[in-house]
């Protein structure tokens, strides 16, 4: 583990910018060498043991300044279980509290019944807001740990701009109609240097593709079915209508923040995903790798669902723009 920590910091000491050049096409090759450099390393270890240490790796790694510049989306990088997943969101959180040295002030936007992640030891407060009343009460009763609740649409509801170091959303905005504006919102709620924490199906996959256009009353008996969620679709409980705005997917969503002076620094794939058991998880896949295969690949098989890692630019950085 450790040889590979010194294999990443190499990497990264070698390709990041440090000269505070304004130059922005030397700039996006220094990241994209940084991302290629990294990844390459990561596919000739242990991918497992390695994947856990990127985010916080490549977040550590830009506290040296960066010119700004409008980022195409990182190569998605494959994990290989939910653990490993929620471990890199922790691990980036828990990054940029020690980067700060101060409590957290974090926005759950779409919040939901629970928080997913173990940030014990880190000093935070948390904000929910979410608009199904019915969830956030069971949030309230059940989990009893946010600092604030607030019932409200993320593309309506008011908070302080720069108000927040994180702002986590998982699974919330392909059931926002306008989408754009609560993308909007986060960037403008988050701080500069703050941390932008995603997970979003990617719309432009095959599994993507078949949930656009399969009607969600479908949805609804899949998840009771093949799932074995006995509450879906009843109040409080997903599965929610989905709407899939253009702007969550993968290469216009990176276009979008970094336009906004917010990086995308990492995104990672859940390729071990299988769903249903038995004949019905054979099917499932089946269904979707056909999808893939009719689309001439296209769409891709390869993941549903990915977990973006982004940070708004400083103060500093917006004043060289």
């Amino acid at each position: 583990m450790c040889r590979v920590r010194r294999s990443l910091a190499i990497a990264v000491l070698h390709v990041t910018c440090r000269d505070g050049s304004k130059n922005e096409s030397a700039g996006h090759g220094n990241i994209v060498a940084l991302q290629r450099g990294v990844f390459q390393i990561i596919s000739n270890t242990n991918p497992k043991l390695d994947r856990l240490a990127v985010g916080q790796i490549l977040l550590n790694s830009l506290n040296t300044h960066v010119p700004t510049m409008k980022l195409d989306a990182p190569d998605v990088v494959q994990t290989s279980s939910y653990d490993e997943i929620d471990q890199l969101q922790i691990d980036a959180v828990r990054a940029h509290a020690r980067r700060l040295g101060r409590p957290l002030s974090i926005l759950e936007a779409g919040c939901g019944q629970r928080w997913t992640l173990d940030l014990s030891g880190v000093e935070y407060t948390l904000t929910g807001v979410d608009l199904d009343p019915v969830a956030l009460e069971l949030r309230k009763t059940k989990a009893r740990d946010l600092d604030v609740a607030i019932i409200g649409d993320l593309c309506s509801v008011e908070l302080p701009e720069a108000s927040f170091d994180v702002v986590f959303s998982s699974f919330v905005l392909e059931h926002v109609p306008r989408a754009d504006v609560a993308l909007q919102n986060f960037v403008q709620w988050l701080r500069p240097g703050g941390l932008l924490i995603l997970r979003l199906p990617e719309r432009d996959t095959a599994r993507g593709f078949l949930t656009r256009v399969v009607p969600h009353g479908v949805h609804v008996l899949f998840y009771r079915h093949v799932l074995g969620a006995k509450s879906a679709g009843q109040p409080g409980y997903a599965p929610y209508t989905t709407y899939y705005h253009p702007v969550i997917g993968r290469a216009r969503l990176c276009r979008f923040l970094g336009e906004r002076g917010v990086r995308c620094l990492c995104s990672f794939g859940d390729g071990f995903r299988r769903e249903g058991r038995g004949v019905m998880r054979l099917i499932v896949r089946g269904v979707v790798k056909l999808t893939s295969a009719l689309s001439f690949g296209r769409l891709s098989s390869d993941y549903s669902d990915l977990l973006y890692i982004a940070m708004k630019e400083s103060q500093t950085e917006n004043g060289r723009r």
